[in-house]
């Protein structure tokens, strides 16, 4: 029986370990599966660990940048991105990428277009491998909203009509990639994060007089960059003022609170700023504290499954605390972020584009989401439903591979994309 090793091509070692999670998450599915006898992340940024590249530093970079304009942002950052890639990326996607007999692109929002970045790193990876010997797919990624001519024009080039399907995370996705990209016809899958519980242990948790709840802190920058309303974004000290009025509703209700991010170093930072913000504003309140920062995907994973709830930006901060049955409540930023709360039908915890003035209803939202709870057997079915999906992927995959072994002095028609469990879960799952 002829077994596949399988590439990745994701942002793995990202400073924000929401990114890890996924990774390890899907490498972890896909390895399930007999057909398979690796598989491996290729990081499209070339770190190669955690905790490496840019992540003390690119703050400042990211500050730089984001002053100019965007005309004069953009020329400046393609430049350095087709120098990073001549000089350095290559070489790493070359190691990296030898051997692979499939090459899978995902998860997160990878089919993105900030600035070319993913354009020109994904059509860069793709130009390291024999893409008439080498099947491509793209699976569980999520698609922007827009592109500009350059950024689609090297999309296009790097998949070269040779993806052997696309799936993609949310039913938003889908509607973007078939009316951008067209062919193949894209189709829903689950994020592979919702296995966060399957593959990192639960903390334990000791009786509790208070609840803990944890509020997630993203920096203002990183919400301003990448927000689907970038105009309506708040700034710093507004963010500071909604989460220390958070923190204190929630103490006024009883629960203990505790901010944590996913790691990053400009997050981190910010989360320092509010807990000094908040012992100057509320000195005679209960103590504010800050999970130590997190340096690896279990170690996030770890500090979310302690809490008893959570609140947070982050998308993959909700996916884990929804695999832990922890409940939580959405910051809305993006639309990434709307699609996974109607899709795991908690809509009703989703504040979309809080404002300072929110901060009340926020806490109590929390502790309703808390009273509430998560429906474990609605967990279980799309956890399931994960795996079959990660199946249908490999056995994709692998008849790609033979017919492309098969034909390899001429052009082959490839296989159409598997068929999956469809975005509705109670739907029966398919062989």
């Amino acid at each position: 029986m002829m077994t596949m090793k399988i590439s990745l091509l994701n942002v793995k070692y990202s400073p924000n370990l929401g990114d890890g999670i996924i990774a390890e998450c899907l490498e972890h599915a896909l390895s399930q599966s007999d057909d398979v006898s690796d598989v491996s992340s290729c990081d499209l940024a070339g770190r190669t660990e955690f905790g490496k590249g840019l992540n003390g530093s690119r703050q400042k970079i990211r500050r730089a940048f984001s002053v100019l304009p965007k005309g004069v942002r953009q020329f400046f950052m393609s430049g350095a991105l087709k120098a990073l890639i001549k000089f350095k990326l290559s070489q790493h996607y070359s190691e990296t990428l030898q051997g692979a007999d499939c090459v899978v692109i995902g998860g997160g929002q990878l089919i993105a277009d900030k600035d070319l970045n993913f354009p020109r790193k994904i059509s860069g990876a793709l130009h390291e491998i024999n893409l008439e010997q080498t099947p491509v797919a793209i699976y569980s990624a999520g698609v922007a909203k827009d592109f500009s001519k350059k950024g689609h024009f090297l999309f296009q080039t790097g998949f070269n009509d040779r993806l052997a399907s696309v799936h993609v995370r949310d039913e938003l996705s889908v509607e973007r990639w078939n009316r951008t990209f067209h062919q193949p016809t894209a189709r829903k899958v689950w994020d592979p994060g919702f296995l966060a519980s399957e593959i990192y242990p639960t903390p334990f948790k000791q009786k509790r007089v208070q609840p803990i709840i944890g509020l997630g802190i993203t920096h203002p920058q990183t919400l301003s960059l990448h927000s689907d309303n970038q105009d309506d974004a708040l700034n710093s000290e507004e963010w500071i003022s909604f989460f220390c009025r958070v923190a204190s509703e929630l103490q006024a209700q009883g629960a203990s609170v505790e901010l944590f991010t996913n790691g990053a170093a400009d997050d981190q930072e910010f989360a320092r700023t509010i807990q000094l913000a908040y012992l100057e504003k509320f000195e005679s309140n209960p103590e504010l504290t800050l999970a130590e920062t997190p340096l690896v995907p279990a170690e996030l994973a770890a500090t979310i499954g302690y809490y008893d709830a959570v609140i947070s930006h982050r998308l993959h901060a909700n996916i884990v605390a929804y695999s832990f049955s922890i409940p939580h409540v959405g910051l809305g930023w993006d639309s990434k972020m709307q699609g996974y709360f109607s899709e795991t039908h908690r809509s009703d915890f989703l504040v979309t584009a809080p404002r300072v003035s929110d901060a009340q209803s926020v806490g109590a939202l929390a502790m309703r989401a808390l009273k509430e709870g998560i429906q474990p057997a609605l967990l279980m079915e799309i956890q399931h439903e994960i795996h079959q999906q990660s199946r249908n992927l490999v056995k994709s995959l692998s008849a790609s591979l033979s017919s492309m072994q098969s034909n390899t002095n001429r052009v082959v028609n490839l296989p159409k994309p598997f068929a999956e469990a469809g975005p509705t879960i109670s739907r029966e799952l398919q062989s």
